[in-house]
């Protein structure tokens, strides 16, 4: 048995290989095995990340007890974030405190029967700020307000690092989901975004916690009164059935869709859908009110905090720790019943957005992680087929694949704008000091990357780009990328600002392109400097009768094509030429000289 079969035996059930057979194989192997056995890694993590949150909420889309479903969403943050303890507090507005509902790892009575004050502790930074808080070391940080009780307890139970999320009930905070660790500790930007997540399915699960007491305390009432009216018993049964409608469309596609449709069918009405601001093209029928006028019915509901109505419209702004996500418009003003119906499908807008986003970012890691592996030289064939199957990017097989290297100039521009400007054209990412792209680009890299410098330049900024196109075989991709890269540098050298380089943009001069640009002016100079300057005291055009010439392969005919004049007069200014720099001007190693010179004039700007 061969050892990369027995290595991949190792990978393929998750174990670490041997530090016997790790040993054994050449240090490229060990690298490539290490880069292998991290990405599973993180493969699995966010796996088991997703699995998580799609069973806390198919189990409140199959009517599960919501308190059964909190305890195990708590278990579940403490596994995920790998946190020593996870609980939830809920708010009590009347005594204006804060305490714990439900742990999972706590070992302290004294934490468990905690009250804390509003405003004290990460607990307060979450309810002040409305989104997730965090402290590397509780006790020693100064940005997080202590009271004697609050700090005896935390430290009794020896928690040092602490990171939350907020509950939400009708856009207001009503606890929170917290993770704490026994030891200081960072919180990473994907561990907020996870605890968000969980937070967000948490607010469900104890709004339908909420809804079902409610839902029970008014049919109680009902049997106890025999006489609340019909009215009021529909409403209460469209409620539990746009609860279990809402998390059927969470649990199966997770499709905004679905969402409009329960709108539409549980109100009765007609619904406007709109994400990061923009009306989104569902069904709807024809607005009652201008597009605009439901735009300003959002900002005052994101003012608001709520539900604001408006010319036979109500709207509900959608917000996610002060970050607006979407809204949704319907054309009648909703009573309390089915103001609670919006406020539970802008719930699940929410959750569906997030999910959404978190795969995303996820794919785009591990896309990103590839294209750094193939132009570093260690991707193996299936890190290519892994890159086609997640962007569609053939590299081995489209032949109009370009590696474009941009290197940013004063003000640098982020890799996710400039992806976001690509589009379908291909992938951009951060590579060393500069950021590296694989582009289609049929009609050449210059049109592809139009965007990018487009934007560079409405920015008041410079990139500097090289492009060159992507060969067959994977084992030249570094080549090539240090190609795009030398490419690059040589348009920084020369202060070419928002233009691309192709092997073909220098020719002969690319030779100078580790040249400084004062060393590129001197050459020029040397060689060309008096017939520059004759130009500039005749205004003559001798400098570019002399590129062209060169250009069209000493042709007279050709050289008068290019530049609109008689085949005479270009004669003319050939012998003005030879008298200027030399009879030999055409012939010999001068040629070379002079032609390299005016191929540096030419790319200068035409300028000494």
């Amino acid at each position: 048995m061969s050892m990369l079969v027995k290595v991949l035996e190792h990978t393929q059930r998750g174990r670490t290989v041997p530090r016997e057979l790790f040993d054994a194989l050449s240090p490229d192997e060990q690298e490539a095995v290490r880069a292998f056995e991290h990405s599973r890694r993180i493969e699995y993590g966010w796996r088991t990340i997703t699995l998580s949150i799609l069973r806390t909420a198919t189990d409140l889309s199959r009517g599960r007890d919501p308190m059964q479903v909190l305890e195990e969403l708590v278990h579940s943050s403490r596994q995920i974030i790998n946190a020593d303890v996870a609980y939830i507090s809920v708010n009590d507005e009347e005594t204006a405190t804060t305490s714990v509902f439900m742990t999972s790892g706590v070992v302290t009575e004294k934490f468990r029967t905690i009250r804390i004050p509003f405003g004290v502790g990460v607990l307060g930074n979450v309810a002040a700020k409305k989104r997730a808080s965090w402290t590397y070391d509780h006790g020693k940080d100064p940005e997080v307000t202590h009271v004697p009780d609050v700090d005896e307890a935390v430290q009794a139970e020896g928690i040092r690092g602490i990171l939350g999320a907020p509950l939400t009930n009708n856009g207001k905070v009503v606890g929170a989901l917290m993770v704490g660790d026994r030891r200081p500790r960072f919180y990473t930007a994907d561990e907020i975004v996870v605890l968000d997540s969980l937070a967000s399915l948490a607010s469900v699960a104890f709004e339908t916690s909420q809804l079902i007491e409610e839902l029970e305390e008014a049919v109680a009432t009902l049997q106890e009164a025999q006489g609340q009216s019909e009215r009021q018993i529909r409403q209460l049964e469209a409620l539990s059935e746009a609860d279990a409608m809402l998390m059927d469309a969470l649990t199966n596609g997770a499709q905004l869709t679905r969402v409009h449709e329960v709108i539409t069918e549980t109100l009765g009405c007609s619904a406007w859908f709109f994400r990061d601001r923009e009306l989104l093209p569902l069904a709807a029928g024809r607005a009652p009110v201008a597009e605009e006028t439901m735009r300003e019915l959002i900002a005052a509901s994101e003012a608001a905090g709520g539900i604001v109505t408006g010319e036979g419209v109500s709207a509900l702004a959608i917000s996610v720790n002060q970050r607006h996500v979407g809204a949704i418009c319907v054309d009648r003003v909703v009573d309390d019943s089915e103001a609670r119906i919006l406020h539970r499908a802008s719930l699940t807008f929410a959750a569906m957005v997030l999910f959404r986003e978190a795969l995303v970012a996820a794919e785009s890691r591990q896309a990103t992680d590839l294209v750094r592996k193939i132009f570093a030289g260690t991707a193996a064939d299936e890190d290519v087929a892994r890159l086609k199957r997640m962007t569609g990017l053939d590299v081995k097989e489209d032949a109009g694949l370009y590696v474009a290297v941009v290197t940013p100039g004063r003000r640098p521009l982020s890799a996710v704008t400039l992806d976001r400007l690509l589009a379908d054209r291909g992938l951009i990412v951060e590579h060393g000091d500069h950021l590296c792209a694989v582009v289609r680009a049929p009609a050449g890299p210059e049109k592809a990357l139009d965007p990018i410098l487009a934007l560079a330049a409405e920015e008041k900024s410079e990139v500097y780009a090289g492009a060159v196109r992507l060969p067959a075989d994977v084992g030249e991709f570094v080549g090539a990328h240090s190609q795009a890269v030398l490419l690059a540098a040589g348009m920084r050298s020369l202060d070419l600002a928002n233009r691309v380089a192709t092997p073909s943009t220098f020719g002969s001069f690319g030779l100078l392109l580790n040249a400084g640009s004062e060393t590129i002016d001197a050459i020029i100079d040397d060689t060309l400097g008096p017939l520059v300057r004759y130009d500039a005291q005749n205004r003559t055009e001798l400098t570019r009768t002399a590129a062209e010439f060169f250009d069209n392969g000493r042709n007279i005919g050709a050289t008068a094509k290019a530049l609109f004049i008689h085949d005479n007069t270009v004669r003319q200014r050939v012998d003005r030429i030879a008298s200027v720099l030399g009879e030999d001007w055409t012939t010999g190693p001068h040629a070379f000289d002079i032609h390299l010179a005016l191929r540096a004039w030419q790319i200068r700007g035409r300028s000494v």
